[in-house]
């Protein structure tokens, strides 16, 4: 008998109170306390190397004494994507790429700030982003290439320069493989 009630309780609990998709409301995190907390974050769990780090700080600390400037320093849930556009507008004259990027330490801070339940939307999806113009990079033709490889000394000279030449890493990137 009691297995029956437990089952019938279990049927006529509405699937939009426990749903998947129902989240807790957001507790208030002041927007400085979480930054800080996201910057630890990067450094000791996701490891992001010191420049990512520093350029994601700067971005945040630029955010952060933007909404100071009105006399309060918000909760994360207090966000809005009205707060980011007007943020954004006093960056303007920098390039798209710099917008951008300031917009992605702002949107990679909020969706961790939606992970541990700071606030319930991240305002940043609703922020439209701005075109960036792509360069092509120049091609080096098959001679370029002959006289790349003549200068090499050994063979493991010749497979990091055939490395650069044929797939477009970066120096960074090549100086990480391990073999």
């Amino acid at each position: 008998m009691k297995q029956i009630d437990t089952q019938l309780s279990r049927e006529n609990i509405s699937e939009d109170v426990v749903g998947p998709e129902r989240r807790p409301p957001p507790a208030p995190v002041p927007l400085d306390e979480a930054i800080a907390r996201f910057l630890v974050d990067l450094r000791t769990v996701r490891r992001h190397a010191e420049a990512t780090r520093d350029a994601c700080r700067r971005d945040l600390t630029a955010f952060l004494n933007f909404v100071q400037t009105r006399g309060t320093t918000p909760c994360v849930d207090q966000i809005e994507a009205k707060d980011i556009y007007q943020w954004l507008a006093t960056v303007e004259g920098c390039a798209a790429a710099t917008v951008l990027r300031r917009l992605s330490a702002l949107s990679a801070f909020l969706k961790v700030g939606l992970v541990l339940g700071y606030a319930a939307t991240n305002p940043t999806d609703e922020v439209e982003r701005p075109p960036i113009k792509r360069k092509l990079m120049p091609v080096m033709t098959d001679d370029d290439v002959a006289r790349l490889l003549s200068v090499a000394d050994g063979p493991l000279e010749k497979a990091i320069l055939l490395t650069f030449a044929t797939t477009g890493v970066r120096r960074s990137e090549v100086t990480g493989i391990c073999y």
